[in-house]
């Protein structure tokens, strides 16, 4: 299972607690985005935090805090934690919820004589 790491960036370094420990520990940015793609999710610390090491545990406690605040809804599939980071747990999350929403609508398909008239619209393309 992939382990997670909190973390802030500062020029080319990294700086990064994980879940089992409060010490800080420092990487380059290339070590990082190595590391990502084998066994960490990265998740970047945002406005409202400063880059230090006691508001990135802050960060993390808020951050577990949240996670089991969404996993709580009732019919919420969402585990925050199973994505790489924070664009991939957004944008899968969506495309998941989107792809049923559109399936719910049983849109009829597009005909060509509605593509032209689209298309030749200023909007269109």
């Amino acid at each position: 299972m992939r382990q997670n790491r909190y973390f802030y960036q500062i020029g080319q370094t990294v700086y990064f607690i994980d879940d089992e420990s409060d010490d800080l520990y420092e990487q380059t940015l290339q070590e990082k985005l190595e590391e990502a793609k084998a066994q960490y999710n990265y998740y970047e610390s945002f406005k409202g935090y400063e880059t230090t090491h006691e508001s990135l545990i802050q960060y993390r406690n808020d951050f577990t805090k949240w996670n089991n605040e969404i996993k709580s809804i009732p019919n919420s599939s969402v585990d925050y934690t199973k994505y790489y980071n924070h664009e991939s747990a957004v944008t899968m999350t969506f495309k998941s919820k989107a792809t049923i929403a559109i399936n719910a609508l049983k849109c009829e398909p597009i005909t060509y004589k509605e593509f032209a008239y689209f298309e030749r619209c200023n909007n269109g393309g």
